[in-house]
């Protein structure tokens, strides 16, 4: 997902937005090409980002953000068709949609934390409206990547493809697509945007967004004074609540 990508998509959202009623769009079905939904940020960029100063990186990440989170603005229902690999900003793509299926081996994770870095993309918005808030803290603290399976078990995912091709999740996702392409278009919208009222409502979506890009950006400074590379000192601590045991321990 690079800047260039970015401007597009939003190009394209912004198409389709304008032109829904002329084109006959009821649905849309968002799909990655090749053999990943996506793998996430480029690199080279979030390299880039890690010289910047943080208030620069402030107002990059958020730009950044707005360009792919655009598809939240079609008017009609939109779905996510992944297969293989679905992780970090690539897996938030998905979440800012209204339905996501998946293939039974697919591997989603919001993997920013192994990064070192802030989760970004609307991650801290969307992710807990989808899962509930102590999955999605798990999640993000983690950085633990999940099978479609498991994606589907904690809702993650609404629904598995009878595959794990890339043909097999499009299919899935073709028909539920038409399937929602046979009710009245009117109510399909409206309905559509009364579910991402909040969005704007109390501009809980815009708040996240500010504070994942200045999270983002400080991360970043982190990352180059903090390697990850350097060796770390696990400590772990566990208390167990026994009457007249001390069992608390440290190591």
């Amino acid at each position: 997902m690079t800047v260039e990508m970015g401007n597009q998509f939003e190009s394209t959202i912004n198409y389709l937005s304008r032109n829904h009623h002329l084109l006959g769009l009821k649905a849309m079905i968002l799909a990655g090409s090749g053999k990943a939904f996506s793998a996430g940020g480029d690199l080279d960029y979030l390299l880039a980002r890690s010289e910047d100063t943080p208030s620069s990186n402030y107002r990059q990440m958020e730009r950044f953000y707005r360009r792919y989170l655009s598809i939240r603005s079609l008017p009609v229902p939109t779905i996510s068709a992944i297969h293989g690999a679905a992780i970090g900003a690539g897996l938030c793509i998905s979440l800012a949609t209204d339905i996501r299926i998946a293939s039974p081996n697919a591997n989603v994770g919001v993997t920013f934390a192994r990064l070192g870095l802030h989760p970004g993309m609307g991650c801290t918005y969307f992710l807990p409206a989808v899962v509930g808030v102590p999955m999605a803290t798990r999640l993000m603290l983690t950085g633990e990547t999940l099978s479609g399976t498991r994606a589907k078990e904690i809702g993650l995912v609404s629904e598995l493809a009878s595959g794990d091709s890339a043909a097999d999740v499009l299919s899935a996702a073709r028909t539920l697509a038409e399937s929602i392409a046979s009710n009245p278009p009117v109510a399909t919208s409206l309905t559509t945007r009364t579910l991402r009222l909040r969005d704007a409502a109390d501009a809980e979506l815009a708040r996240a967004l500010r504070n994942e890009a200045n999270g983002q950006g400080t991360s970043y400074q982190c990352v180059v004074m903090f390697p990850s590379r350097l060796p770390l000192r696990v400590v772990l601590c566990c208390v167990v609540l026994c009457p007249g045991i001390d069992s608390s321990f440290i190591r």
